[in-house]
């Protein structure tokens, strides 16, 4: 009888082991998952802004009018107080404002690679 009771919680603490291993090699999946689409979205935003070519200037304009724009959309999205509808209405319009700031310190060439840039996200 102790035999079985033995080998029951050996085996108990078997599967939980596994258990956990499972979750906690799901969860470093879902890590690695994440930062890759961090990565992947860096790159992109630093090869895009290679391409613009921006002075010293416009890339502190640039980091700055960003960061105003994530600000604003982690507020939105923290609001729960909106609908759906509503958040999609405020990102549009923070996405305005961005775009608008832009249009203070980038030349008309690079405007228009910014464009081009948004049609071949869009597409």
């Amino acid at each position: 009888m102790t035999k079985q009771i033995f080998m029951l919680c050996v085996i108990t603490l078997l599967i939980s082991g596994t258990f956990a291993q499972t979750k906690n090699q799901a969860e470093l999946d879902n890590d690695t998952t994440i930062q890759t689409k961090k990565n992947k979205l860096n790159q992109t935003g630093n090869t895009k802004r290679t391409a613009l070519n921006l002075s010293a200037d416009q890339e502190a304009s640039f980091k700055a009018a960003s960061q105003a724009l994530r600000t604003a959309n982690q507020t939105i999205e923290a609001d729960s107080a909106l609908t759906a509808q509503q958040k999609k209405q405020k990102r549009k319009e923070a996405r305005a404002i961005f775009l608008n700031e832009l249009n203070t310190f980038l030349t008309p060439e690079q405007l228009e690679k910014v464009k081009q840039f948004r049609k071949k996200e869009d597409e």
